[in-house]
């Protein structure tokens, strides 16, 4: 019989999973879940060592005799502690030990609670990984948990060997934790790491076998093309459709390759039920789009492998199972080897009928209009840098020519540093390199702008007078000071405050304006150009709200309907405005 404490639990099944059987027990009330719901397990050899110091030691003993991870579990606060001299050893000389350090309520750590010291991280330096997982009280908690003792347990033998610490939060409910209830052991889930000797067929087999295999390209820049023909290799031999958005740079003309653009800011329920798959892979580094945050609704029904070049793991998805360690190419070459079917061609086409119905509503001249007339022009080989919220959302949005280098800071996704990155970009780069920046960026890093600049730059600024997100988010209906603090609103023109010799400058504050400039702007010149373009913060909010509300459409309704539907939405945003954009719009739906 075992515990019904769902942290005690998966860590009791993943222990099992990973083949963990030696356990030296110290006596103790936080351990006693584990400690009774394991000792009546024939899978677990248990030791009882009173004293800790020498529970760890007698743990290392039996690693290194058997080259094998050995666990050691204790009670709260001091007794914790003890473990600190053999884990160092474990440490100096790769001995995979495991420190199963239960802990109290942090909550009431330092506020007169006994036994309650600070245990998180406690041998920093002595352990290739150090988790503190909460008790699981929710399905969130629980995901949270399986992930970290999953990546505890990888850390044991990943890139050399060597001793962990999983530290798990406790109840002091005397009857629960001496509740042994449950007699079949939940199985939780395992993540698998595969590095070395990886039996491709076996994947591939499985992979065969799944009929809604949704690739998801992040960033991963291969200059080579190897990965390009792979990938239409593996797209012609399974049914699945690759997502990938504008930062990727996958640089591949193959129809089952799409960019989701506003996917994921504009999808119902309905069409993401229609959408779900049976498998997801993924590949590269961070992925912008915004439909990664509707993908983890599959992970009830999906799993998820991922292809890390650094066998990390990364579980954005929620249902990660098995991780490659290896480049993708290499990763799609090798299961190409063995792949003998054909795309079908159905779950691909259920993705591709959705992104055909995507519109424009009317831009009007908006941040929206300038981004989509700009990136449409932007010469082939060229590099482009954007930066936070509008900028990198919209460029995303719209098309442009697909071997144009696209890059952002997009990885903690901050307002800083944007110009500074792409001034150290174009200095290496021979070809023409753009900046595409709002307002509140650009000054945030203006500094920059002090440097030599060479003149392959071209820097488009967007000057809305205010982070035209907060208008998005809130709007002046909501917040009337909104312009005061929240959105910083100002009348700086760049023209006036950073415009040195080096540059040349430029602006627009309507359509044939900007087409002029922007003809001028891709060109070559022996200086660097700065084009500022002026629009209006609530109008740019609206229009990208427009955007997608008249892109929320149902997958169930006839085409006719659909028309009416689009209808009522465009009339629902544009409210009692202009009857002549209405009708614009409908038109547009219409053809």
């Amino acid at each position: 019989m075992y515990t019904h404490i769902k942290g005690v639990q998966i860590l009791i099944s993943l222990l099992k999973q990973y083949n963990i059987r030696h356990i030296v027990l110290s006596p103790g009330t936080r351990n006693t879940a584990l400690a009774g719901s394991i000792e009546n397990d024939d899978f677990f050899i248990c030791y009882s060592i009173v004293d800790e110091r020498s529970a760890g030691y007698f743990a290392l003993g039996i690693s290194e005799a058997l080259e094998v991870p050995v666990c050691v579990s204790c009670t709260a606060a001091t007794a914790t502690c003890n473990y600190l001299p053999a884990i160092k050893e474990a440490y100096e000389r790769n001995i995979q030990l495991v420190a199963l350090t239960a802990d109290q309520n942090p909550y009431e750590m330092f506020h007169m609670e006994d036994q309650c010291i600070d245990q998180i991280d406690m041998f920093h330096g002595y352990v290739k990984c150090a988790v503190d997982v909460p008790k699981v009280q929710n399905e969130m908690d629980y995901w949270y948990c399986n992930r970290r003792m999953n990546e505890a347990f990888m850390a044991l033998s990943h890139k050399g060997r060597g001793p962990v610490q999983i530290n798990y939060h406790m109840s002091y409910d005397l009857k629960e934790i001496s509740t042994y209830d449950i007699e079949m052991l939940p199985v939780t889930r395992k993540i698998n790491l595969h590095n070395e000797n990886i039996e491709y067929n076996k994947f591939e087999k499985i992979l065969s076998e799944k009929k809604r295999i949704l690739v998801v390209a992040g960033l991963d820049y291969d200059l080579s093309g190897k990965l390009r023909v792979e990938l239409n290799q593996f797209i012609s031999k399974h049914n699945c459709i690759v997502v990938s958005d504008t930062y990727a740079n996958i640089y591949n003309k193959n129809p089952n390759i799409i960019n989701p653009k506003g996917l994921g800011d504009s999808i119902t329920r309905e069409y993401i039920d229609l959408l779900e798959p049976d498998m997801i892979l993924s590949f590269g580094n961070i992925y912008y789009s915004t439909i990664k945050y509707f993908i983890p609704t599959y992970s009830k029904k999906a799993e998820h492998w991922q292809i890390a070049i650094d066998g990390i793991a990364n579980d954005g998805y929620h249902c990660l199972t098995n991780i490659f360690e290896c480049r993708p190419e290499v990763f799609f070459e090798k299961i190409n080897k063995y792949a003998t079917g054909k795309n079908d061609g159905i779950y691909a086409a259920q993705w591709k009928q959705r992104m055909e119905r995507y519109i424009y509503p009317d831009l009007k001249f908006t941040n929206f209009s300038v981004i989509k007339d700009f990136c449409k022009i932007i010469p082939e080989n060229s590099l482009l840098h954007t930066t936070v919220l509008d900028s990198i959302r919209i460029s995303n949005y719209v098309e442009m020519a697909f071997n144009v280098k696209c890059f952002a800071n997009i990885g903690a996704d901050g307002i800083d540093g944007a110009v500074s990155t792409f001034l150290g970009q174009a200095e290496e780069t021979k070809s023409l390199a753009f900046l595409l920046i709002g307002d509140l960026s650009f000054m945030y890093d203006m500094n920059a702008m002090l440097q030599h600049i060479p003149s392959n730059v071209r820097i488009l600024v967007i000057n809305n007078f205010a982070g035209a997100e907060f208008h998005k988010n809130f709007g002046l209906e909501r917040i009337p000071t909104l312009n005061r603090h929240i959105a910083a609103g100002h009348n700086v023109k760049i023209e006036k405050c950073c415009i040195n010799n080096q540059l040349k400058y430029m602006l627009a504050t309507n359509k044939q304006e900007l087409d002029e400039k922007l003809q001028l702007f891709i060109q070559e010149s022996e200086t660097p150009v700065l084009l500022e373009v002026f629009t209006d913060a609530p109008t740019d909010a609206a229009t990208l709200k427009a955007y997608w509300e008249i892109n929320r459409i149902e997958p169930d309704r006839k085409i006719g309907k659909t028309k009416v539907f689009a209808k009522k939405i465009v009339k629902k945003v544009l409210k009692g405005k202009s009857i002549d954009k209405l009708r614009k719009i409908i038109d547009i739906v219409r053809s």
